[in-house]
């Protein structure tokens, strides 16, 4: 499931576990389905430095770095 926050993010859920992550738009959460939490977690904590969301985008990049 998706959940949009009070301050505009999105955040998802699985059988009642939380996805790791919060997210800019409902399309990256619901892409965020197609990755393991290591890889989220990561991502998340390198966003955190620069006081940041996932993005579409920053997702698209891992799936291209997935594929070299």
């Amino acid at each position: 499931m998706i959940y949009k926050t009070p301050n505009g993010n999105y955040v998802a859920s699985s059988s009642q576990v939380w996805k790791a992550g919060i997210y800019d738009s409902e399309r990256a959460a619901r892409y965020c389905f197609r990755f393991p939490d290591s890889e989220l977690k990561a991502l998340q904590d390198r966003k955190n430095k620069a006081n940041a969301v996932i993005t579409f985008e920053d997702l698209q990049e891992l799936r291209r770095q997935k594929k070299q």
